[in-house]
């Protein structure tokens, strides 16, 4: 059973074991029943891939006749990258928000225009969207995902670091190959001396935060299931869910 939450998080809830053993089965067979819906359609992917970039579909022994040419037809490529091409003049307009002002408020319309302009393109969301409308017109459905990230940057550069001192004995603390241990802050970043400390010369890896903002990913069809499997319109979807694969840990 469920208890009360004891702070204001609407997640922090006190779930039995027999409990989370039924969410976890209840959304094991979601999960499954929302791949089984679409198992069918995976392999026919591929092949609208194939006639889309032009591909052979044609083994060696299935040629008409010996040495045919296996050429694709380019009809199913001339429409899709016309259609593509309307679709992204149609969305990616220029400018990409148009604002209304009235009164006082007008002077600042051209601002907030180039504002929006601005951060669209600082998130490269043109390319997010070229891509998202080519994988909509050749898989049945395309998913895009907008999350929270940060953009980092690591520079490399010379630094006098301050080294460490044993609290005992107010001495610099060595490593094994005899050299000095320096100190780090709380966040494992080298500390620089300042004028009274004990330092030696090194070369620290800088990272520093570049953008901070939504980021986006483009979902496939083989790696994306709606929830219920067989919803037919929006209104019916519950839950989006999306293939990943954990990077290990060295």
């Amino acid at each position: 059973m469920l208890s009360v939450a004891k702070s204001k998080d609407p997640y922090d809830l006190q779930i039995s074991p027999e409990v989370k053993d039924l969410i976890n089965r209840r959304i094991h067979v979601q999960l499954q029943d929302g791949l089984d819906a679409k198992s069918a359609v995976d392999s026919e992917v591929d092949y609208w891939w194939m006639l889309y970039e032009q591909a052979r579909t044609r083994s060696g022994g299935a040629a008409p006749w010996p040495g045919a040419a296996d050429l694709t037809s380019h009809i199913g490529t001339e429409a899709v990258d016309s259609m593509h091409a309307r679709l992204m003049q149609a969305v990616w307009a220029d400018p990409v928000c148009t604002v209304e002002g009235w009164a006082d408020a007008a002077d600042r319309v051209p601002f907030v225009e180039g504002f929006h302009q601005w951060k669209a393109e600082e998130e490269r969301l043109q390319s997010v969207l070229d891509k998202l409308a080519l994988i909509s017109l050749v898989e049945p459905r395309g998913l895009l995902e907008v999350a929270e990230g940060t953009e980092t940057r690591t520079s490399r550069r010379d630094i006098t670091a301050k080294v460490q001192l044993d609290p005992m004995t107010g001495g610099p603390i060595f490593d094994e190959q005899a050299n000095p241990v320096l100190e780090r802050d709380d966040q494992g970043q080298l500390i620089e001396a300042g004028p009274n400390d004990l330092s030696a010369p090194t070369t620290m890896d800088e990272t520093k935060r570049v953008r901070t903002g939504p980021i986006y990913r483009i979902l496939p069809y083989k790696d994306s299931v709606i929830l219920p499997g067989h919803a037919r319109d929006e209104s019916e979807i519950y839950a989006y869910g999306k293939k990943f694969w954990k990077r290990l840990t060295r």
